[in-house]
């Protein structure tokens, strides 16, 4: 890809054939999150995205939260997307990604059995659940710092990956680009 891979691909503009809108905060925690989708970030009036892709929680398990309560922060997102979207959404929950100093690390750890439990919940419950983990370690288990540059952080390799598996994930969904045959089908 060449470009950035969200404005090649999620930007609206030239030819990007999805629309997309990056609501990511650095630092971001479920419970920030879920305060602003309460507070006016997505309301029941606004119309309603065809599919919304979470990644949050890491910053979570770097202060302790528990890999439970992490999941349940989680949780509480993806049901209030649920009711302000009145279900027209499609929820995808991505699980979070490998960090720090390696597979015995807190962090990476910590995300391990967060992703368990986001797993086990989106099969309980019907969403889709991706893991792109492995996308982000070498093949001998250490981190890709290519993808991940600081140990937690993505770089331009590592939102490549990202944009690769959301296209994979829209054309699963059978999700039509915005932009088909220079008709816009938002």
């Amino acid at each position: 890809m060449k470009g950035s891979p969200w404005k090649t691909n999620f930007s609206g503009e030239g030819s990007a054939p999805y629309y997309g809108l990056n609501l990511a905060i650095e630092g971001d925690f479920t419970q920030s999150l879920l305060w602003r989708l309460k507070n006016g970030l997505l309301t029941t009036n606004d119309l309603p995205p065809k599919v919304a892709f979470l990644l949050i929680g890491t910053n979570n398990t770097s202060w302790k939260t528990p890999s439970r309560g992490t999941a349940e922060g989680v949780w509480a997102i993806v049901e209030h997307l649920k009711a302000a979207t009145r279900g027209q959404t499609k929820i995808v929950v991505y699980g979070l990604l490998p960090r720090g100093g390696g597979v015995t690390d807190w962090g990476t750890v910590a995300n391990r059995y967060v992703n368990q439990e986001l797993k086990r919940y989106a099969s309980a419950h019907g969403y889709t659940y991706r893991d792109i983990w492995n996308k982000f370690l070498h093949k001998d288990g250490t981190l890709n710092r290519d993808l991940l540059y600081d140990g937690l952080h993505s770089g331009p390799k590592g939102f490549e990956v990202f944009a690769e598996d959301i296209l994979k994930a829209l054309k699963e969904l059978k999700v039509p680009p915005a932009r088909a045959g220079g008709t816009d089908n938002r």
